[in-house]
């Protein structure tokens, strides 16, 4: 999850009240350079406003055992670390509740706590972008299968250098292994969320400490469940299209290379299959970008709107 990067001008600006799931990544900074996160309390199931101190690596070792020390004591305290890039010789993160008062009063002013609530995609249907994004893998397999039997059947691969006939055969291989067996198994997962879903604690097991807390934030097993579908349906088609587009490329980059002469000595219909075959990768290739955009939005969707 992408963190967010909130100026405040005081603690008291970041309101409890108005806070979601969803915000647990911010991070807020006030004018002191303080900077205050958020935390999910499993026990009392509210969302707790923590400081975040920063020290130099060369204390990090001191502060590590006194976090140690605070678990055996009882104390909530514990490391956690950023999700943006640390310089070399700076950043062991400690998280520690904020020891400032705060006031739970709601800020109205639009670039106070306002501006830090969950955003609501204004007529996203996260359903809709699942089901497209399912059928068109549908439309992918059909045409991944139909392009291994055209290039298959030209022997392109043993009329070219070894070397390229050898890209052109890994490059179907990896059509079948990683376009046509994994659409399969995108598809099992959807039946699987959609007709016999597991225990929503099998879910919850395989989530990172993050997510969990998101997750167990809900009130019912069936928000959970909710949450849990478009999370799993997200990851497995967002990595489904990623192999798509390196394998269509790697397909393309191989088939680029037979030269003119190489496809003159195939035959008139051999030479239309691999024509073909080009069109049919390049059109996958903006079908696949496309749908990667639209998976972006639901990616904003599932961690920042406020209902799912």
């Amino acid at each position: 999850m992408k963190t967010k990067f909130i100026k405040i001008r005081a603690i008291s600006e970041i309101d409890p009240s108005k806070i979601t799931v969803y915000d647990l990544n911010n991070r807020y900074i006030d004018p002191e350079g303080r900077m205050y996160g958020l935390r999910y309390n499993r026990r009392d199931r509210k969302i707790e406003i923590i400081r975040i101190i920063r020290t130099p690596a060369n204390s990090a070792g001191f502060y590590q055992q006194k976090v140690v020390e605070s678990k055996r004591s009882g104390k909530s305290s514990r490391p956690e670390s950023e999700s943006t890039p640390a310089s070399p010789d700076t950043i062991s993160d400690i998280f520690e509740r904020a020891d400032a008062p705060i006031d739970e009063t709601a800020i109205g002013d639009a670039d106070g706590a306002d501006a830090a609530v969950s955003y609501v995609l204004d007529g996203f249907d996260p359903d809709d972008v699942v089901n497209k994004a399912l059928e068109l893998l549908k439309t992918h397999k059909g045409r991944l299968h139909g392009m291994m039997i055209n290039i298959s059947n030209t022997q392109i691969s043993s009329k070219v250098s070894r070397e390229i006939g050898t890209s052109i055969e890994t490059a179907l291989r990896n059509l079948d292994l990683d376009g046509i067996q994994k659409i399969d198994k995108v598809m099992g997962l959807n039946k699987e969320l959609v007709s016999f879903p597991r225990s929503v604690q099998y879910y919850i097991a395989r989530l990172d400490t993050q997510t969990k807390d998101i997750v167990e934030a809900f009130g019912s097993q069936d928000e959970q469940m909710r949450f849990i579908f478009l999370y799993e349906m997200y990851w497995a088609l967002v990595s489904m299209y990623k192999s798509l587009a390196a394998i269509v490329n790697q397909t393309l980059v191989s088939l680029a290379e037979v030269n003119e002469t190489e496809v003159k000595d195939l035959t008139t219909p051999d030479r239309q299959h691999i024509k073909d075959s080009r069109i049919s990768l390049e059109n996958t290739s903006v079908e696949v970008a496309n749908m990667l955009k639209k998976l972006e939005m639901l990616r904003m969707h599932i961690y920042k709107a406020e209902r799912l």
